[in-house]
């Protein structure tokens, strides 16, 4: 029996696979698609403290989130990179007097913090390449970029070292309520018994309780979609940029992977949260708003690739969706059903809501709370490269693998034993030997697993072909 069961490998889900199973507890994880696949995977790529959110007024939340951004920079150092970002000032959309006293709440919010202060910036001091010439001053401040989906596979891959079962593709099709807990039903024919049971199904939240809980929603969900585009990369500084809109929504332009960036976000409400597909229109939308700020414009024509995800809000009194709060709820039933649902949230904040979560577990057990993930580095962040076998590798390959991979490199390096090399080169940098070392360490079943979530390198290498190759490697791996 389990103590805890969680249904989603999201990255709320997974966080608190790590924060449980860390503390003593035996867990359970099942995740209908990969881990991380949805929302955890298709965001912005940023934890950040939400400065719009101080419009709302949300000061607990952005005071939280920057406390995170400190904290997930320093347990997930390999795969965060600390970011400026610049935001041209509009007067006709927000005084220069509310965007500084913004700008001041931000860092007062933060409190001591390893990142740059905000401050004004003349633009005819800055070398700018991106920037039209009609836009003369703005301000920077700084947040955090982040690979979505490698820290959600990383807290999978630290709660598997604690102890925790984990499973990806694989559905929870029941949970049956028993005297002493749950009896839960998976896709894969195995059941299991749990003391608890912890609802992280994030945008299917809906679905889980239509088909999985014989209970009802306490809370009505809205559904908003947010869309990105990738491009050629715009300008040659590492800054990002933050573009205020007519609309008073905000657009980011950000360097991504080296030669492109990533245009977001979107908010489009949807009925479902099932393969969402960016619309012409949110195309439209974000190209406009980019050739609204840039010196050289851009097409339709110039997207490379596009990705959407969908996010569970909790309906609240807003009017408009861009006012609806992004603050998450732990809806509570321990008592009554030895159940948690978690309502909500967002990348930045995962570390905190789990550590929540497995507080009231503490609490109601009267268990002493024990927090640790926030010292605890992820696996691959806790120690610098050591690398002494690469098999003559190109340093172009190496760049990459320690980049993605931080202090395991060495262990995906030594993969290259079971091919007296790299093995056959699939497409790029990509060799036989990682993708090895995906499937029998990482949880990785397919091409899309290897190609947009474990590498991402399926930007530019996405024909069938390829997909193919790499299917018959993984098939042959699991014979």
């Amino acid at each position: 029996m389990f103590d805890i069961f969680i249904i989603g490998g999201g990255i709320n889900g997974s966080g608190i696979a790590r924060d449980a199973a860390g503390r003593g507890y035996k867990v359970g994880l099942a995740e209908q698609f990969d881990f991380g696949s949805q929302t955890s995977s298709w965001s912005t790529k940023l934890i950040h403290g939400g400065i719009r959110y101080l419009e709302n007024y949300e000061f607990s939340l952005v005071q939280e989130s920057l406390k995170e951004r400190e904290v997930i920079n320093k347990i997930a150092r390999n795969i965060s990179n600390p970011m400026e970002f610049i935001l041209p000032h509009v007067p006709s959309l927000r005084s220069s007097w509310i965007i500084q006293t913004g700008l001041f709440l931000y860092d007062f919010l933060a409190g001591k913090s390893k990142f740059s202060k905000s401050k004004k910036l003349n633009f005819k001091g800055e070398s700018l390449e991106f920037l039209s010439q009609k836009y003369e001053y703005g301000y920077q401040y700084s947040d955090l970029q982040i690979d979505d989906s490698r820290l959600t596979l990383l807290n999978i891959l630290d709660a598997q070292k604690n102890g925790a079962v984990v499973k990806n593709y694989t559905k929870v099709l029941s949970a049956r309520k028993t005297k002493d807990g749950w009896e839960i039903s998976l896709s894969n024919g195995q059941k299991y018994l749990t003391k608890f049971l912890i609802n992280a199904s994030g945008p299917m939240i809906s679905k889980t309780f239509e088909s999985v809980l014989p209970l009802k929603s306490l809370y009505p969900i809205r559904l908003i979609q947010g869309s990105h585009i990738i491009v050629k990369k715009l300008y040659k500084e590492n800054k990002s940029y933050i573009l205020q809109q007519p609309d008073k929504r905000i657009v980011f332009i950000i360097p991504y992977l080296d030669k492109y960036s990533l245009i977001g976000t979107t908010e489009l409400e949807v009925e479902s949260a099932t393969k969402p597909q960016i619309t012409n229109e949110e195309k439209e939308y974000l190209i406009e708003c980019v050739n609204r700020f840039a010196k050289d414009k851009l097409s339709i024509k110039d997207i490379l690739w596009n990705y959407s995800g969908v996010r569970p809000l909790i309906v609240d009194n807003s009017k408009s969706i861009s006012r609806n709060s992004r603050d998450y709820h732990l809806d509570v039933q321990l008592k009554s059903s030895h159940l948690i649902n978690i309502f909500g949230g967002k990348l930045t904040t995962y570390r905190k809501l789990s550590e929540k979560t497995v507080d009231e577990i503490d609490k109601y057990l009267r268990n002493k709370i024990k927090h640790w993930t926030h010292l605890k580095a992820l696996p691959g962040c806790e120690n610098e490269p050591q690398i002494t076998n690469t098999f003559g590798l190109d340093q172009n390959i190496i760049t990459r693998i320690t980049r993605t991979y931080g202090d395991l490199t060495q262990k995906v390096l030594n993969c290259m034993e079971n091919y007296d090399g790299p093995g056959d080169n699939i497409c790029g940098n990509l060799y036989e030997f990682e993708i090895y070392y995906l499937v029998k360490n990482e949880f990785a079943k397919n091409s899309d697993d290897i190609l947009f979530r474990r590498s991402k390198l399926g930007i530019e290498f996405n024909k069938n072909e390829i997909r193919t190759k790499i299917d018959e490697i993984i098939k042959k791996l699991n014979n």
